[in-house]
């Protein structure tokens, strides 16, 4: 058998409702909220690097993500 390591989601604040955080932990998946680690106006070129470092994925519903310079 072999060991798969332990991803962590972070929920972007545009996710961050409560039905979705709890049907993720609910599922056992691990998850970090934006609120948890981030202020509510923090730019996405602030707080993507930070998760970044930390191997986190992302999810988001921003259709705008992708276009910010970084």
């Amino acid at each position: 058998m072999t060991q798969h390591q332990s991803v962590t989601f972070f929920i972007d604040r545009c996710l961050q409702c409560n039905s979705i955080v709890e049907a993720l932990r609910m599922a056992g998946i691990t998850i970090e909220i934006h609120k948890n680690h981030f202020s509510d106006d923090a730019q996405d070129v602030d707080w993507l690097p930070e998760v970044s470092k930390k191997g986190w994925v992302v999810l988001t519903k921003d259709s705008n993500i992708s276009k910010n310079p970084m």
